[in-house]
Protein backbone atom coordinates (compact mmCIF):
# COMPACT_ATOMS: atom_id res chain seq x y z
CA UNK A 1 0.00 0.00 0.00
CA UNK A 2 1.52 3.58 -0.99
CA UNK A 3 2.29 5.81 1.99
CA UNK A 4 -0.22 8.80 2.19
CA UNK A 5 1.59 11.98 0.81
CA UNK A 6 1.94 14.23 4.29
CA UNK A 7 3.28 11.22 5.87
CA UNK A 8 6.87 11.23 3.77
CA UNK A 9 9.66 11.89 5.60
CA UNK A 10 13.39 11.01 5.62
CA UNK A 11 14.08 8.20 3.41
CA UNK A 12 11.03 8.28 1.06
CA UNK A 13 11.68 9.39 -2.67
CA UNK A 14 9.45 11.26 -5.04
CA UNK A 15 10.58 11.18 -8.68
CA UNK A 16 10.22 14.70 -9.85
CA UNK A 17 7.36 15.58 -12.78
CA UNK A 18 10.50 17.07 -14.98
CA UNK A 19 12.94 13.85 -14.62
CA UNK A 20 10.23 12.03 -16.80
CA UNK A 21 9.55 14.53 -19.25
CA UNK A 22 8.39 12.82 -22.10
CA UNK A 23 6.13 10.19 -20.18
CA UNK A 24 2.12 9.84 -19.80
CA UNK A 25 0.48 9.57 -16.68
CA UNK A 26 0.41 6.56 -16.31
CA UNK A 27 3.91 5.65 -17.88
CA UNK A 28 4.95 7.68 -14.84
CA UNK A 29 3.43 6.05 -12.41
CA UNK A 30 4.13 2.80 -13.57
CA UNK A 31 8.10 3.60 -14.02
CA UNK A 32 7.82 5.20 -10.32
CA UNK A 33 6.77 2.11 -8.90
CA UNK A 34 8.89 -0.62 -10.24
CA UNK A 35 12.37 2.04 -9.51
CA UNK A 36 10.91 1.72 -6.07
CA UNK A 37 9.62 5.25 -5.93
CA UNK A 38 7.03 6.55 -3.45
CA UNK A 39 5.55 8.73 -4.85
CA UNK A 40 5.64 10.95 -7.96
CA UNK A 41 4.91 14.82 -8.53
CA UNK A 42 2.96 16.25 -11.08
CA UNK A 43 3.11 19.55 -12.94
CA UNK A 44 -0.33 21.65 -12.46
CA UNK A 45 -1.19 21.96 -16.19
CA UNK A 46 -0.83 18.34 -17.10
CA UNK A 47 -3.46 17.47 -14.58
CA UNK A 48 -5.61 19.93 -15.94
CA UNK A 49 -4.93 18.49 -19.34
CA UNK A 50 -5.97 14.98 -18.19
CA UNK A 51 -9.26 15.96 -16.45
CA UNK A 52 -10.29 18.28 -19.21
CA UNK A 53 -8.94 17.21 -23.09
CA UNK A 54 -7.98 13.74 -21.68
CA UNK A 55 -11.61 12.94 -19.49
CA UNK A 56 -10.26 11.37 -16.61
CA UNK A 57 -11.54 11.75 -13.40
CA UNK A 58 -10.26 12.43 -10.15
CA UNK A 59 -11.52 8.57 -9.22
CA UNK A 60 -9.95 7.27 -11.73
CA UNK A 61 -6.21 9.17 -11.23
CA UNK A 62 -6.41 8.00 -7.57
CA UNK A 63 -7.40 4.67 -8.59
CA UNK A 64 -4.82 4.28 -11.24
CA UNK A 65 -2.02 5.59 -8.60
CA UNK A 66 -3.66 2.93 -5.60
CA UNK A 67 -2.88 -0.35 -8.26
CA UNK A 68 0.48 0.95 -8.35
CA UNK A 69 0.82 1.87 -5.21
CA UNK A 70 2.23 5.28 -5.57
CA UNK A 71 1.13 8.14 -4.22
CA UNK A 72 1.02 11.89 -5.82
CA UNK A 73 3.22 14.17 -3.34
CA UNK A 74 4.60 17.29 -4.90
CA UNK A 75 3.17 19.78 -7.46
CA UNK A 76 4.83 21.62 -9.79
CA UNK A 77 4.89 25.11 -9.76
CA UNK A 78 3.38 28.20 -9.10
CA UNK A 79 4.81 31.24 -10.47
CA UNK A 80 3.68 34.53 -11.75
CA UNK A 81 1.88 35.01 -7.89
CA UNK A 82 2.63 39.14 -7.58
CA UNK A 83 -0.76 40.77 -7.32
CA UNK A 84 0.25 43.52 -10.24
CA UNK A 85 1.60 40.50 -12.36
CA UNK A 86 0.64 40.37 -15.51
CA UNK A 87 0.02 36.94 -15.16
CA UNK A 88 -1.67 36.65 -11.92
CA UNK A 89 -4.80 35.85 -13.15
CA UNK A 90 -3.41 32.65 -14.52
CA UNK A 91 -1.45 31.95 -11.23
CA UNK A 92 -4.98 32.64 -9.22
CA UNK A 93 -6.45 29.64 -11.53
CA UNK A 94 -3.12 27.00 -11.53
CA UNK A 95 -3.92 28.07 -7.41
CA UNK A 96 -7.19 26.74 -7.33
CA UNK A 97 -6.30 24.10 -8.95
CA UNK A 98 -3.17 23.11 -6.74
CA UNK A 99 -5.29 23.17 -3.78
CA UNK A 100 -7.97 21.25 -5.36
CA UNK A 101 -5.69 18.63 -6.23
CA UNK A 102 -4.20 18.89 -2.48
CA UNK A 103 -8.11 18.00 -1.25
CA UNK A 104 -8.75 15.22 -3.92
CA UNK A 105 -5.10 13.42 -3.43
CA UNK A 106 -3.65 14.32 -0.17
CA UNK A 107 -1.01 16.08 -1.74
CA UNK A 108 2.05 16.89 0.32
CA UNK A 109 3.68 19.93 -0.93
CA UNK A 110 3.18 23.07 -3.74
CA UNK A 111 6.46 24.27 -4.76
CA UNK A 112 6.08 28.19 -5.51
CA UNK A 113 9.08 29.85 -7.54
CA UNK A 114 10.16 33.60 -8.36
CA UNK A 115 10.33 36.19 -9.92
CA UNK A 116 8.24 38.65 -7.79
CA UNK A 117 7.64 42.16 -8.22
CA UNK A 118 8.37 44.97 -5.94
CA UNK A 119 10.08 44.44 -2.36
CA UNK A 120 10.66 41.05 -0.42
CA UNK A 121 7.97 42.87 1.39
CA UNK A 122 5.74 42.91 -1.35
CA UNK A 123 6.69 39.31 -2.07
CA UNK A 124 5.49 38.11 1.65
CA UNK A 125 2.11 40.06 1.32
CA UNK A 126 1.28 37.76 -2.01
CA UNK A 127 2.70 34.50 -0.58
CA UNK A 128 0.45 35.23 2.57
CA UNK A 129 -2.32 34.72 0.26
CA UNK A 130 -0.89 31.17 -1.23
CA UNK A 131 -0.41 30.02 2.11
CA UNK A 132 -3.75 30.52 3.69
CA UNK A 133 -5.84 28.99 0.86
CA UNK A 134 -3.15 26.19 0.75
CA UNK A 135 -3.49 25.26 4.43
CA UNK A 136 -7.33 25.23 4.30
CA UNK A 137 -6.58 22.08 2.26
CA UNK A 138 -3.30 21.10 4.32
CA UNK A 139 -1.18 21.84 2.09
CA UNK A 140 2.37 22.59 2.55
CA UNK A 141 4.03 25.58 0.37
CA UNK A 142 7.83 25.31 -0.16
CA UNK A 143 9.68 27.90 -2.34
CA UNK A 144 12.96 26.88 -4.44
CA UNK A 145 15.35 29.13 -5.11
CA UNK A 146 16.92 29.77 -8.51
CA UNK A 147 19.70 31.53 -9.58
CA UNK A 148 17.97 33.36 -12.46
CA UNK A 149 15.03 34.81 -10.24
CA UNK A 150 15.20 37.34 -8.15
CA UNK A 151 14.78 34.33 -5.03
CA UNK A 152 18.44 33.29 -5.73
CA UNK A 153 19.71 31.98 -2.52
CA UNK A 154 19.31 29.84 -0.11
CA UNK A 155 19.41 33.11 2.04
CA UNK A 156 17.08 35.16 0.00
CA UNK A 157 14.09 32.65 0.47
CA UNK A 158 14.98 32.34 4.29
CA UNK A 159 14.28 35.91 4.14
CA UNK A 160 10.78 35.45 2.47
CA UNK A 161 9.96 32.99 4.88
CA UNK A 162 10.24 34.81 7.32
CA UNK A 163 8.80 37.60 6.41
CA UNK A 164 5.34 35.77 5.53
CA UNK A 165 5.48 34.40 9.00
CA UNK A 166 3.77 31.47 7.83
CA UNK A 167 3.18 28.21 9.06
CA UNK A 168 2.79 26.25 6.38
CA UNK A 169 5.81 27.72 4.10
CA UNK A 170 9.23 25.98 3.83
CA UNK A 171 12.36 26.03 1.20
CA UNK A 172 13.22 23.37 -1.23
CA UNK A 173 17.36 22.66 -1.81
CA UNK A 174 17.82 21.59 -5.13
CA UNK A 175 21.22 20.58 -5.57
CA UNK A 176 21.49 21.98 -8.94
CA UNK A 177 20.58 25.62 -7.88
CA UNK A 178 22.84 25.16 -5.09
CA UNK A 179 26.19 24.11 -6.86
CA UNK A 180 25.78 26.28 -9.80
CA UNK A 181 24.41 29.13 -7.54
CA UNK A 182 25.78 30.98 -4.11
CA UNK A 183 27.29 28.06 -2.70
CA UNK A 184 26.92 28.97 0.35
CA UNK A 185 27.21 26.12 2.70
CA UNK A 186 27.09 28.56 6.17
CA UNK A 187 23.88 29.49 5.03
CA UNK A 188 22.69 26.04 4.79
CA UNK A 189 23.88 24.96 8.39
CA UNK A 190 22.29 27.99 9.36
CA UNK A 191 18.81 27.13 8.32
CA UNK A 192 16.27 25.75 11.12
CA UNK A 193 15.06 22.25 9.64
CA UNK A 194 11.90 22.64 9.94
CA UNK A 195 12.26 25.43 7.19
CA UNK A 196 12.92 22.70 5.04
CA UNK A 197 10.23 20.95 3.04
CA UNK A 198 11.50 19.44 0.39
CA UNK A 199 14.78 18.22 -0.98
CA UNK A 200 15.42 18.43 -4.93
CA UNK A 201 18.38 16.18 -5.82
CA UNK A 202 20.44 15.82 -9.85
CA UNK A 203 24.14 15.91 -10.09
CA UNK A 204 26.05 17.94 -12.83
CA UNK A 205 29.39 19.30 -14.36
CA UNK A 206 30.73 22.22 -12.14
CA UNK A 207 31.35 24.11 -15.69
CA UNK A 208 27.96 24.46 -17.29
CA UNK A 209 27.77 22.74 -20.64
CA UNK A 210 25.69 25.54 -21.86
CA UNK A 211 26.24 28.96 -21.29
CA UNK A 212 21.93 29.89 -21.31
CA UNK A 213 21.62 28.61 -17.36
CA UNK A 214 17.98 27.78 -17.67
CA UNK A 215 18.81 25.56 -21.05
CA UNK A 216 21.84 24.32 -19.06
CA UNK A 217 18.63 22.98 -16.25
CA UNK A 218 16.94 20.97 -18.21
CA UNK A 219 18.50 19.54 -20.57
CA UNK A 220 22.39 18.70 -18.66
CA UNK A 221 21.81 17.57 -15.42
CA UNK A 222 22.86 14.22 -14.33
CA UNK A 223 22.50 11.03 -12.35
CA UNK A 224 23.49 11.20 -8.79
CA UNK A 225 27.25 10.22 -9.03
CA UNK A 226 27.79 10.99 -12.68
CA UNK A 227 28.87 14.89 -12.18
CA UNK A 228 30.88 16.32 -10.36
CA UNK A 229 29.11 17.91 -7.21
CA UNK A 230 30.33 17.53 -3.68
CA UNK A 231 27.02 15.41 -2.77
CA UNK A 232 28.46 13.61 0.26
CA UNK A 233 29.21 16.73 1.91
CA UNK A 234 25.42 17.85 0.46
CA UNK A 235 23.66 14.44 1.89
CA UNK A 236 25.84 14.29 5.16
CA UNK A 237 24.84 18.90 5.48
CA UNK A 238 21.14 17.05 5.75
CA UNK A 239 21.78 14.26 8.51
CA UNK A 240 23.86 16.39 10.60
CA UNK A 241 21.45 18.61 10.63
CA UNK A 242 18.49 16.63 11.47
CA UNK A 243 16.57 17.51 8.23
CA UNK A 244 13.80 15.29 7.85
CA UNK A 245 12.34 16.56 4.38
CA UNK A 246 11.65 13.78 1.40
CA UNK A 247 14.03 13.49 -1.10
CA UNK A 248 12.67 14.60 -4.66
CA UNK A 249 14.74 12.99 -7.79
CA UNK A 250 14.71 15.73 -10.56
CA UNK A 251 17.16 14.78 -13.34
CA UNK A 252 16.16 16.35 -16.23
CA UNK A 253 18.96 15.10 -18.66
CA UNK A 254 18.43 15.24 -22.77
CA UNK A 255 19.41 11.50 -23.19
CA UNK A 256 17.15 9.99 -20.61
CA UNK A 257 14.09 12.05 -22.33
CA UNK A 258 14.24 9.93 -25.42
CA UNK A 259 15.02 6.68 -23.12
CA UNK A 260 11.67 4.52 -22.02
CA UNK A 261 10.43 5.80 -18.48
CA UNK A 262 10.81 2.79 -16.91
CA UNK A 263 14.92 2.61 -18.21
CA UNK A 264 14.86 6.11 -17.23
CA UNK A 265 13.10 5.77 -13.26
CA UNK A 266 15.32 3.15 -12.56
CA UNK A 267 18.63 4.60 -13.46
CA UNK A 268 17.35 7.28 -11.20
CA UNK A 269 16.53 5.47 -8.17
CA UNK A 270 19.84 3.72 -8.37
CA UNK A 271 21.56 6.43 -8.36
CA UNK A 272 20.14 7.81 -5.74
CA UNK A 273 20.47 4.42 -3.67
CA UNK A 274 24.37 5.56 -3.83
CA UNK A 275 24.16 7.99 -1.51
CA UNK A 276 20.72 8.16 -0.04
CA UNK A 277 19.84 4.13 0.65
CA UNK A 278 16.09 3.86 1.72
Amino acid sequence: MAKRPRELTRGDAILSNFSLWNASFDERIDAASKAGFDAIGLFIPTYIELTTRGGRSDAQLIEALARAGISLAEIEALTGWSRDSATRKQCEQLLDAACHIAEAFGTRHLVVIGPYDGTPRDAARDLRWICDAAKHVGLLVTIEFLPFTNIRTAAEALELIELTDRDNLGMTFDTWHHFRGAQDWPMLESIPPERVACIQVNDGTRVPQNPDYLLDTISNRRLLGDGEFDLARFFALLERRGITAPVSVEVINDELKQAPAAHAARRMADSLRRFYPS
